[in-house]
């Protein structure tokens, strides 16, 4: 017999050569798995949960330099002690929990406190799909408006397991959405039209055509009230009849929409303007200059509040007066508004940003960042119902908000 063909321990050394081949390979492939893991979970939590960047990246940091001493141990051990090699991973689980916890006390993945400011939120992230652009609040549930996938999603508001309860198809490009008169209503963009949803049957009842690209939309108690961007006009519907009533010249690529006691009220995106409509006479009675590329348009504290998406603040017009009283900066590419109580909520679109206007004062009273890496999120708009915040994130989903002074976190 070759004595040089037999180790020590009277095993071939072909067969101890492929024994060490497939330790290694056993080693790295767990390693490889342990990071995508870990890597999962950590971005789950940063998601659902709120992390800081910096802890997220000290976690991996401590991650990899734990990983970087295994490989270094794995290639120098892996030649003089091929079957003491398991031992270098034993400790990397260890390490994966007690980093896991540190960084996540409570291990509630989707519903957390996230600070002692009193404007942090407990929040939690409902995908829907498609590209939302719209939110509104009424008849016990949240209405979302996905523009690529033609639908409206309903989601359910029980205290807990949100979620779409469901997708009503609509016309094509959907856009704006608006409750009353015990239906939602939602404009279809690309086919110039309006679709009327019963809530209890949740079936388009009904379907109105307008004008060209319709945007919002607003309902009082007699009318629904829609802006066409592409021809410059405000149709007027009859909520009764579903009838097309009216169709009123306004300023150029009309917006958003509001109404008050005083009358309907429309931002002209490419006038930076903002049109006041008498409803009896169905024409516009005054134009007010606001700020550059002026979008949605909303009602409160006695006054009307606009975006302008193109220099960043928010235009605040007296009713009486008729004159821009206040412009207030906030972040970059305002989109949406929603009114909570005392405060105006304003999602930024540019720099994923909310910020909270006080009413009484008409300054920023916070500015709360829902901007989750590495995910992408660029929130549209805003619905308030019972002090929960509704955000649409144009990547698919919704957030909804609580700020922590209005909810107990036992509940």
């Amino acid at each position: 017999m070759d004595t040089e063909a037999v180790d020590k321990n009277n095993s071939p050394k072909g067969s101890r050569r492929w024994l060490r081949l497939i330790n290694l390979i056993g080693i790295l492939l767990i390693l490889i798995i342990a990071g995508i893991w870990g890597f999962s979970l950590l971005s789950s939590i940063l998601y659902f949960g709120e992390i800081q960047f910096i802890g997220l990246a000290c976690v991996f940091a401590v991650t990899g330099i734990f990983g970087i001493i295994a490989l270094i141990l794995i290639f120098k051990w892996w030649r003089e002690h091929p079957f003491r090699l398991w031992l270098v991973i034993l400790p990397l689980p260890i390490i994966y929990f007690v980093l896991l916890f540190a960084v996540c006390p409570s291990c509630r993945w989707q519903e957390r406190h996230v600070g002692e400011d009193p404007y942090k939120m407990i929040y939690q992230w409902i995908p829907v799909g498609g590209s939302p652009q719209s939110v509104a609040a009424g008849h016990g549930s949240i209405w979302v408006a996905t523009n690529t996938l033609n639908q409206v999603q309903r989601i359910t508001t029980p205290r807990y397991n949100f979620g779409v309860e469901v997708a009503i198809p609509v016309g094509d490009g959907p856009v704006g959405l608006a409750i009353g008169h015990n239906a939602v209503w939602v404009t279809n963009s690309n086919d110039n039209t309006v679709s009327r949803i019963d809530p209890k049957t949740n079936q388009v009842v009904a379907t109105i055509e307008v004008g060209s690209r319709p945007l919002l939309i607003a309902v009082d108690d007699s009318s629904v009230w829609v802006t066409n961007q592409l021809d410059g006009t405000l149709s007027r519907i009859d909520v009764h009849s579903n009838n097309l009533v009216a169709t009123i010249p306004v300023g150029n690529g009309p917006s958003g929409v509001a109404i008050t006691d005083t009358g309907i009220w429309v931002s002209n995106y490419d006038d930076n303007s903002l049109s006041h409509i008498d409803p009896k006479t169905n024409k516009v009675i005054a134009t007010v200059q606001v700020g550059r590329g002026p979008g949605i348009v909303e009602a409160a504290a006695g006054d009307i509040w606009v975006t302008n998406q193109m220099d960043n603040t928010i235009s605040r017009v007296g009713t009486s007066s008729l004159q821009v009283i206040d412009t207030i900066s906030v972040g970059e590419v305002p989109l949406g508004m929603g009114v909570s109580q005392d405060s105006l909520w304003v999602p930024n679109r540019g720099d994923g940003t909310l910020s909270l206007i006080d009413l009484h004062t008409g300054q920023i009273a916070a500015t709360i960042s829902i901007l989750k890496w590495p995910f992408q999120t660029i929130p549209v708009d805003v619905a308030v119902s019972d002090d929960v915040l509704w955000v649409a994130n144009r990547s698919g989903s919704v957030a909804r908000l609580i700020p922590v002074p209005h909810l107990s976190i036992e509940e």
